[in-house]
């Protein structure tokens, strides 16, 4: 007796036939699919790309021609949708259709029925591209109370079945998926730390060579009403140590890598230029 729509069911081991027999490459496939993605992601840190590369392997590894990433319920990456639908076209969330479900529940979702489904909704654009059957997987980020990034959803207009074994691949994509959204948000996080702490740096540089400006400029107004020769002298010496010591100071603060930032060329040039 067939399984309710939704409610697919695992049969348990039986002796090898060509069915199962043709299973093997199946799953090898995928496997190898799944690893050429994890090394295509290492190599990039577009997301966008990485997105897209995603649905592309996984449509591949179920035989299908469709396939989708949604950033909570927005298409974010997709195969064979048709114009305008990437970036543009958003799912209902809950029971508005299997992804949303999904989401909602945060548990894999698969039907091979999709026309005699209760749990959920077929939404439009999976009837205008005739789509019979769906596979989805949450595509959850890293930390305590972060919520999920979206689904991984592979579509099919054929007739067949979709199975546990084809959720856990999917799942693998997804983990891998996962990793590569936190590194982005990483990588945005440090270069917002890394500009914020250039600007301190600026702003810091900024202050000093205004004191520093400040200084020499007492300096030599009290050196031209110096009485005393010899004071006068002093007075003019600290001034131009205290003008080396500001270009020493700008000079370095506008390397990127204090110690290495210059050729010994233009060390001896900038010596040169302080010793005048």
């Amino acid at each position: 007796m067939p399984a309710p729509p939704g409610k697919e069911s695992i049969s348990a081991p039986t002796v090898a036939t060509d069915v199962t027999r043709q299973e093997l490459p199946y799953r090898l496939r995928q496997q190898s699919l799944l690893g050429e993605f994890g090394r295509s992601a290492l190599q990039t840190r577009d997301i966008a790309q990485i997105l897209q590369r995603a649905t592309e392997l996984c449509a591949q590894g179920l035989e299908t021609r469709f396939s989708k990433v949604l950033e909570y319920m927005l298409v974010r990456a997709g195969i064979g949708w048709g114009p305008g639908t990437v970036g543009q076209v958003s799912l209902g969330v809950d029971l508005e259709s299997p992804a949303g479900y999904a989401f909602q529940t945060g548990q894999n979702v698969i039907s091979n029925h999709l026309q005699e489904e209760t749990r959920f909704r077929t939404p439009k654009l999976l009837l205008d591209h005739g789509i019979r059957r769906a596979i989805n997987v949450l595509i959850a980020r890293g930390g305590e109370g972060h919520l999920p990034f979206g689904v991984l959803e592979v579509d099919s207009p054929e007739s067949g079945q979709f199975d546990v074994a084809d959720a856990d691949f999917l799942a693998g994509f997804a983990g891998l998926l996962g990793i590569a959204i936190e590194r982005q948000h990483a990588d945005a996080d440090l270069q917002e730390a890394l500009d914020h702490q250039a600007m301190l740096t600026r702003e810091m540089s900024h202050r000093v060579k205004n004191s520093l400006a400040s200084v020499v400029g007492l300096l030599r107004v009290q050196s031209r009403s110096a009485q005393s020769e010899d004071v006068r002298n002093a007075l003019k010496d600290a001034a131009s140590r205290i003008t080396t010591i500001a270009q020493v100071h700008d000079h370095l603060w506008r390397s990127s890598k204090i110690g290495s930032s210059t050729s010994p060329t233009s060390r001896a040039s900038f010596a040169g230029s302080c010793t005048r």
